[in-house]
């Protein structure tokens, strides 16, 4: 069932990051979640809430893994959730910033109690590099939170 439920995931992560950057032009956003925006304009909004929850049903279905996963899944609802309140803005700022932050730290912090401390090791440094690299061209949200999706599904896989 987790092979099942990572393999799905991982798919999920493929298909959706690139068809964003596809119908961006080929470029990157700023973020993920701008995506909301970019699908809006096509009529297609709902792909990045479904993309949400289907990230929250895969970490949640991981709670055998750890109790912090079933955390991290429903933070990533939220995060979808809250773009559907895009005229409420305290709902957009605070829910979907805070729950985006609270999802990745917490799959980590799982992933360290599970594996090894090594994957958020590699968050932080890599956070910092894209940081750096990247902050000109105002995309190194999408990059360092591409980061985060990335290390947390291959590390459960490979685990």
């Amino acid at each position: 069932m987790e092979l099942i439920t990572l393999l799905s995931l991982l798919s999920l992560n493929l298909f959706y990051i690139p068809y964003i950057v596809y119908i961006n032009d080929g470029h990157p956003l700023h973020s993920i979640s701008d995506s909301w925006y970019l699908l809006k304009s096509h009529n297609q909004e709902h792909l990045f809430t479904l993309y949400c929850f289907l990230l929250c049903i895969g970490l949640v279905f991981l709670t055998s893994l750890h109790p912090l996963f079933f955390f991290s899944g429903t933070c990533f609802a939220f995060v979808g959730v809250s773009t559907e309140f895009k005229d409420t803005k305290w709902i957009t700022d605070e829910i979907h910033y805070i729950s985006a932050l609270i999802g990745i730290v917490s799959s980590l912090i799982g992933l360290w109690i599970i594996t090894s401390p090594l994957p958020l090791i590699i968050f932080i440094i890599g956070s910092l590099l894209i940081y750096y690299f990247k902050k000109e061209s105002n995309t190194h949200i999408f990059w360092i939170e591409l980061l985060a999706i990335t290390l947390i599904l291959w590390t459960l896989f490979l685990s």
